[in-house]
């Protein structure tokens, strides 16, 4: 993709818990993989999944009414993982 300049994009990359598709844990947000992530760095596992998107290139909507996880969402954009954590 970007040999053609095309950049993903992720519009509402967090699922809800309740929406998952089959065969997908109810709340992909409280996946070890994520909360293990998220006590490392010391940040949500939301702010996880956005960083990693960002940080692969991905053009990033997140979506939320909650001002205190607009914010969130913000913020997640000013830390950087470790390169063995975003592979």
């Amino acid at each position: 993709m970007k040999e053609n300049d095309i950049v993903p994009v992720a519009f509402c990359p967090l699922i809800r818990a309740g929406q998952a598709e089959r065969g997908a844990p109810k709340n992909i947000l409280e996946l070890d993989l994520l909360t293990d992530l998220a006590k490392k760095y010391e940040k949500s596992s939301g702010q996880i999944i956005l960083n990693w998107g960002i940080h692969r290139g991905h053009a990033i909507i997140p979506k939320s009414s909650k001002k205190h996880r607009l914010i969130e969402n913000l913020e997640s954009q000013f830390f950087e993982m470790e390169e063995v954590d975003v592979q």
